[in-house]
C-alpha cells in the first residue's frame, strides 16, 4: 500500500470536509499512519468569530469524530 485518502462532507452546517489519509507508517513497520483531517472554512468577516474560541468549540466533536473513524477502520483491518 502507498497511500489511500478519502474525502467526505460534514455532518454540520460548516463549510470544509472531513479527510481521512492512510499510509505505511514512517516510524512503525509493520505499521500504518492514520491522519484525520476534520477541515472547516472559517465564516465570512461579519460572521467570523475569534478563530480559538471558535476551534474550541468545535475541538469535542471533531476528537470524537476521528476516534470514531479510527475505531471503524481498525475493525474491518484486525479481524
Amino acid at each position: 500500500m502507498f497511500d489511500f485518502a478519502m474525502q467526505g462532507v460534514r455532518p454540520d452546517e460548516l463549510e470544509g470536509a472531513i479527510k481521512v489519509r492512510i499510509q505505511p507508517s514512517q516510524v512503525v513497520w509493520p505499521g500504518i499512519f492514520l491522519n484525520v483531517n476534520d477541515e472547516f472554512l472559517m465564516p465570512s468577516a461579519e460572521e467570523r468569530t475569534d478563530a480559538a474560541e471558535m476551534l474550541d468549540g468545535l475541538w469535542p466533536e471533531a476528537e470524537g469524530r476521528a476516534l470514531e473513524i479510527r475505531s471503524k477502520l481498525l475493525e474491518r483491518l484486525v479481524p
